[in-house]
């Protein structure tokens, strides 16, 4: 194998291995909602810039407590949800796969998200309609747990958590934590990273034969 199908070599694993590094962290935007609410709280679907993406990433609020304005930027930590990630991950999980099903209302799911993740569940506004989706929540995790049929596909969805500290700006407090599908790596980005790469591995090469 030549010094040039050596440096592919490694130029692409380096870049596999860059982009995996930072799978499990992302700077987030908030850039709006859609302007539904419950009449006192905007709910899904609110929308994100990650990682300075142009494409809108669409999520769900599962922090009833904490509040968030549009433009602000954290850094977020970020889990695929698996049959080995928390309990409330897991329902969180089960209730944005309904979203757009028909049966619930985008209200309702938001509401049973929220009462999952709020440190004063009675301050949330339920509905019958919520009750019965945290029933169902629970069953389906708990089958899931027992090794029977899973309601959503592990590692489909992605809990995104706040980095302390990282808002900006950082005067209100904690970011939320969001659940939803995570973005795949636009192409235009890992190009250049690649581009970038093998610019590297070519001046490197070009130094060694000068030397020679």
């Amino acid at each position: 194998m030549n010094f040039f199908s050596k440096v592919a070599l490694l130029t692409l694993g380096m870049a596999f291995a860059t982009a995996t590094s930072y799978a499990d962290t992302v700077s987030m935007t908030f850039t709006g909602t859609s302007g539904a609410s419950n009449g006192s709280y905007y709910i899904y679907p609110y929308y994100f810039s990650i990682n300075g993406s142009s494409t809108s990433t669409n999520l769900m609020c599962v922090s009833f407590n904490n509040e968030i304005y549009q433009g602000e930027s954290w850094t977020a930590t970020t889990a695929a949800i698996t049959t080995a990630s928390s309990k409330t991950a897991q329902e969180d999980a089960y209730l944005f796969s309904l979203i757009g099903g028909g049966t619930y209302s985008n209200n309702d799911i938001q509401e049973a998200a929220w009462y999952l993740g709020a440190s004063n569940p009675g301050a949330v506004p339920t509905t019958s309609a919520d009750t019965a989706l945290l029933a169902a929540a629970s069953s389906a995790v708990t089958k899931a747990d027992l090794g029977g049929p899973s309601i959503f596909d592990n590692g489909q969805f992605t809990l995104f958590t706040p980095v302390a500290g990282s808002q900006n700006p950082h005067s209100d407090g904690i970011p939320q934590s969001f659940v939803g599908i995570a973005p795949t790596p636009e192409p235009g980005s890992l190009l250049l990273l690649a581009s970038g790469l093998f610019g590297c591995a070519g001046f490197v090469y070009r130094r060694k034969r000068s030397v020679l």
